[in-house]
């Protein structure tokens, strides 16, 4: 019997705030406002963190039948038509006899290994991966195996695997303790096994700037790329005026949220940027130096920053800090400044440009 450990992993999946979801609350793994849920896991700043909803775990509702034949109508249309793989992606995380291992692998044509090395697929590689989940029965499982956890306990997550095709996402998890779910332990193990042998020919980053110029130059894909600012008011007398809002890229693909005082955060709308305006981001944030800023910088308002770049990120925080002026930090502070100015700019076109966000989650 395979033996499972406890392992150390994260996801950027999109993560969704509904609106009931106060300001103050804050992004797992991401310092800006958005929901903490400690499901997991040991640390990976960044999106990666899970958000994902631990009920009972081993209860099928009807609401979640239309979710599951979508998803499964998905997974065969895409295993006839690779057309459809660009927007596909396939995450595994588990404990293997080498110590904890992760992948996430896109229909694009590449994967992560361990969050550190970006690695080609191929497309018969891929195929193969779709047959797996195919296979295996992967719908129909359940989200969570193992029992759910006390009231007030954290549940400790070793082993996870998931799919999205496009607004279709499953993910099925299982906890250290209970009884250990054999078939998720069997798909992560294949999922590693075709994955490895291509990470040999992996790009890798040697530093946050050295990705970001690597993704200048098409040596790294968008997907290895993440970015969430957050921007709100201190000032609190207005209750029903917007308080801030929340950027958020992952690759090309931007999202906006609203934040209001008392009605928390809008509906998210996102806007795929076009190949120009992410090259300009990537070469602003590689020209400003952002590696070498400092952890505390001036602002008018409550601001959060973090990126990553494979297993390369920075995160800053700006406020009116005691002591802190926009002199302080001189030329860190003005190219801080105009990182924030172009982000503001973004911000501003996907909030009027951006399409709701629409997701179709499977729960048991």
């Amino acid at each position: 019997m395979q033996k499972v450990h406890m392992v150390a992993c994260r996801t950027t999946r999109r993560i969704v705030l509904p609106k009931s979801a106060r300001a103050g609350h804050r992004r797992s793994g991401m310092s800006a406002g958005s929901v903490r849920i400690r499901v997991v896991v040991s640390s990976f700043v960044l999106l990666s963190s899970v958000l994902f909803s631990l009920a009972t775990g081993e209860q099928k509702t009807s609401e979640a039948e239309p979710s599951r034949a979508e998803l499964s109508r998905a997974l065969e249309s895409a295993l006839k038509n690779s057309e459809t793989w660009k927007d596909i992606r396939v995450e595994a995380s588990c404990s293997t006899e080498t110590g904890p291992t992760v992948v996430e692998i896109f229909g694009q044509g590449v994967g992560i290994w361990k969050r550190a090395k970006q690695f080609p697929i191929s497309q018969q590689q891929f195929r193969k991966i779709l047959e797996e989940f195919r296979d295996a029965g992967f719908v129909d499982w359940h989200d969570l195996y193992g029992g759910s956890a006390e009231p007030g306990a954290g549940v400790k997550i070793v082993c996870r695997a998931g799919l999205s095709i496009g607004s279709n996402s499953k993910m099925v998890s299982q906890t250290e303790k209970g009884k250990q779910f054999q078939p998720l332990l069997a798909l992560t193990a294949r999922i590693f096994a075709i994955s490895k042998g291509s990470t040999a020919d992996g790009v890798v980053a040697d530093s946050l700037t050295d990705g970001l110029r690597k993704l200048e130059t098409g040596e790294l894909n968008p997907v290895t790329f993440q970015l969430l600012l957050h921007r709100r008011s201190e000032n609190r007398s207005e209750l029903n005026k917007d308080q801030g809002w929340i950027l958020r890229v992952e690759g090309r693909r931007a999202g906006h949220q609203t934040i209001r005082q008392k009605a928390g955060y809008s509906d998210p709308v996102e806007l795929d940027l076009s190949e120009e305006e992410f090259l300009g981001l990537t070469r602003t944030l590689a020209s400003s130096g952002v590696e070498n800023f400092p952890l505390n910088l001036f602002a008018d308002s409550y601001t959060d920053l973090s990126l990553r770049v494979l297993n390369r990120k920075k995160s800053v925080q700006a406020r009116q800090f005691p002591g802190v002026t926009p002199e302080t930090h001189g030329e860190k502070q003005t190219s801080f400044d105009g990182v924030i100015a172009l982000l503001k700019e973004l911000n501003s076109k996907v909030e009027s440009s951006g399409q709701p966000v629409v997701t179709s989650t499977s729960n048991f």
